[in-house]
């Protein structure tokens, strides 16, 4: 585990957090934010910080039977954008997350192309465009 209180806020001075993950990165960007958000509410970080914006692009989780399937867990962000699919893959079962009363966005790609997978949707110009927009209408550059 990485030292969250050096390397991420503290002695940086960060103040707002961004995370985004591809695939079994998507579970991986659950488990940061919900690690920061835990270390922040005991306060055992030092600094406020607010865990802004975070992006899932056809995230994954694993079962303890090593199978994949849909990262449904939404992040403790004040801002989500969920890019799935519905194509294939080891996932092709993806939906909407369940936001829980916060701003959360859900764009099915395969609406967009049936040629979209779980193989190339983090390759889509719409999905990395998509992501740069929502974080610069939030004041990120």
């Amino acid at each position: 585990m990485v030292n969250l209180k050096g390397a991420i806020v503290g002695s940086r001075g960060v103040k707002y957090i961004a995370a985004m993950g591809y695939s079994s990165g998507g579970a991986m960007t659950y488990e940061f934010t919900t690690q920061l958000k835990k270390l922040r509410d005991e306060q055992k970080l030092e600094g406020p910080f607010v865990i802004d914006f975070t992006a899932y692009i056809d995230a994954v989780t694993w079962s303890n039977r090593r199978l994949p399937f849909p990262e449904r867990r939404r992040p403790p962000s004040e801002y989500h954008v969920n890019y799935y699919q519905r194509n294939g893959g080891p996932v092709g079962f993806a939906t909407d997350l369940d936001p829980g009363g916060r701003p959360t966005v859900n764009i099915d790609m395969t609406l967009v192309s049936a040629d979209i997978d779980h193989y190339n949707i983090d390759n889509q110009i719409l999905v990395w465009r998509g992501i740069r927009t929502r974080l610069e209408a939030r004041s990120w550059k």
